[in-house]
């Protein structure tokens, strides 16, 4: 078995908690709907202009998402289905 994944559909998640994939998606409804007003990101918003490091995890989570819609989480049976070699 494979792990579908296309890159510029969806951003890969590796969430360390079952609280991590509700906050991924929540944060991630936020951009869809422009919550804060703001226009979905494009990732040519970002080229040349990274977000910093220290940014919120909104704006960082804005320039990840840029261009795709989906998040792809990888959970434990996709680990188990598809052992790394």
């Amino acid at each position: 078995k494979s792990f579908n994944w296309n890159p510029r559909e969806c951003v890969l998640a590796f969430p360390g908690t079952g609280t991590d994939d509700q906050h991924l998606f929540s944060m991630m409804a936020d951009v869809l709907i422009g919550k804060d007003g703001r226009p979905f990101p494009h990732y040519n918003e970002y080229q040349g202009r990274p977000v910093n490091v220290d940014a919120p995890p909104i704006e960082r989570f804005r320039e990840i998402l840029a261009g795709r819609r989906k998040i792809c989480m990888y959970d434990r049976n996709m680990h188990e289905e598809n052992p790394v070699v």
